[in-house]
C-alpha cells in the first residue's frame, strides 16, 4: 500500500492528511540493529518540527503531512508475527510542516536472538489526528537474522552513514566458545598478552588484547564472508 489520503474537518476548517509508513532499511528489520540501539533514545523523545519520537533507535516511523498547526497525531505501529508493537502521541504539531512520528516498539528479546534465519512478516501502521482514525496500512517485511547486521546505508546521492558500531549487537558475552577462544589465544607462544581483563589496565593494553584475538584468527585462517553487499536508504 501506498501513501493514505485523508479529507476531514469541519466547515469552518477542511483539511486534507497524508500519511505513509516509513522503514529505516527498506522494507527490512535487522533484530541485531533493535537490539543494539535500544538505549540510544535514553533521554527520551526527540521533540523538533520535522520528527517526534524514538528516531535514533527505531526501525519504522510514519511521515504525516497537511497536519494544520496544533493538531495531535497518534501513531501505532505493530509486527505481529515477532510481537512487537508501540505507541506513541506527538503533543500538538508546533508547525503544519511534515512530520516523521516515531514509536518506541516493545517486543521480546529472547525472540529477536532466537531468529536464526530470515523470515516474512507484516508491518501494521495506523495513525489517528486529533483523535479520528486515518486508516491502516500493511506492509510487507523482510526479518532478517540475528547474525546479519547492517554495516552502513547509502541513500541516493548522499554519503553513506556508518553503523558498524551495531555490528556485534547480537554476541553473547556469556556463551561458552568466548572463554576458549580467549584461553587459545594465551596459549600462543611469546604472546605479549597474560590475561585478558578488559579495560581495566588502560587503553594501550586494550588494543593489544584486541591484536590477540585478531592474530589468533589469522594464525588459524579464520575469514568473513560477506554474501551479499546492499546499501539502504533511511527513513
Amino acid at each position: 500500500m501506498g501513501l493514505v489520503v485523508l479529507a476531514v474537518g469541519s466547515a469552518a476548517h477542511a483539511q486534507s492528511y497524508q500519511w505513509d509508513g516509513k522503514f529505516r532499511f527498506p522494507g527490512t528489520f535487522f533484530p541485531a540493529f533493535a537490539l543494539s540501539a535500544t538505549g540510544k533514545d535514553s533521554k527520551g523523545p526527540t521533540d523538533t518540527p520535522q520528527v517526534y519520537g524514538y528516531y535514533e533507535s527505531s526501525s519504522f516511523a510514519v511521515m504525516v503531512q497537511g497536519t494544520h498547526k496544533g493538531s495531535v497525531v497518534k501513531v501505532h505501529i505493530s509486527v505481529p508475527e515477532i510481537g512487537a508493537e508501540g505507541e506513541i502521541e506527538a503533543p500538538p504539531q508546533p508547525t503544519d510542516t511534515p512530520r516523521a512520528v516515531v514509536p518506541r516498539l516493545a517486543w521480546s528479546q529472547s525472540k529477536l536472538a532466537a531468529i536464526s534465519q530470515p523470515i516474512s512478516a507484516e508491518v501494521v501502521f495506523q495513525v489517528s489526528v486529533d483523535g479520528q482514525p486515518m486508516g491502516e496500512q500493511r506492509k510487507p517485511l523482510r526479518i532478517r537474522a540475528v547474525t546479519d547486521a547492517p554495516l552502513q546505508y547509502c541513500p541516493k546521492g548522499g554519503k553513506c552513514q556508518d553503523y558498524t558500531e551495531y555490528f556485534a549487537a547480537y554476541v553473547n558475552e556469556n556463551n561458552p566458545v568466548i572463554d576458549q577462544i580467549l584461553r587459545a589465544a594465551l596459549d600462543i607462544p611469546a604472546m605479549p598478552v597474560k590475561q585478558f581483563v578488559g579495560t581495566g589496565q588502560g587503553e594501550a593494553y586494550v588494543f593489544q588484547q584486541v591484536w590477540a584475538i585478531w592474530y589468533l584468527f589469522q594464525r588459524n585462517k579464520v575469514t568473513y564472508s560477506n554474501i551479499v553487499t546492499t546499501c539502504y536508504v533511511p527513513i
